[in-house]
């Protein structure tokens, strides 16, 4: 039996340090976490009902499944358990470590509203948004004409139109008085 645990630690130790069992481990989670998050999010609306748990936290609950259940069952394989027995237990040894990361965590988190959950706005609401929409562009507008005319206005001047040569003469008339009979 010693002998037996002494193979089995030197074969894990070999499948753990070795480049591809990582590569291989990253594709499992990968491939698992996708399908799980489809079937939870898709089989409870084809029967018309909403799903459980918000999408992004579907997808964290079985990448963190995955990513647990993943290694043990390889490293239950390459002990020597087959395949049939190690994909149930790793599964199962998987959902109890997230439990248990999730009690950790200060229990389950809180499920996020599906959009169609989500609160509608009243009527009031609407018309307050609307009305405020409204006074935004009508303030807008009046800015837009206020700069316009701040552009394009000029304060109003006297002008005098004046005639040099006319007043020249007329002075001249005033100092050469002729006057005739």
């Amino acid at each position: 039996m010693i002998n037996q645990l002494r193979l089995a630690g030197s074969a894990l130790k070999s499948y753990l340090t070795n480049p591809a069992t990582i590569k291989e481990i990253g594709k499992q989670v990968a491939t698992e976490a996708t399908l799980g998050t489809a079937i939870q999010q898709i089989a409870p609306r084809l029967v018309g009902a909403a799903p459980s748990q918000s999408l992004a936290s579907s997808l964290g609950t079985n990448v963190l499944n995955s990513a647990v259940s993943a290694p043990l069952e390889g490293a239950m394989r390459t002990v020597g358990i087959p395949g049939v027995v190690a994909r149930p237990v790793s599964s199962m040894l998987g959902t109890a470590g997230l439990y248990h990361a999730q009690q950790g965590m200060g229990g389950q988190r809180p499920i996020d509203p599906e959009p169609h959950q989500a609160g509608n706005v009243s009527l009031d609401q609407y018309r307050q948004l609307q009305a405020m929409q409204m006074e935004a562009e009508n303030q807008s507008y009046k800015n837009q004409i206020a700069l316009a005319y701040a552009k394009n206005y000029n304060f109003p001047t006297r002008i005098v139109h004046s005639n040099p040569s006319a007043d020249l003469s007329t002075l001249q008339g005033a100092l050469n008085q002729k006057v005739s009979y």
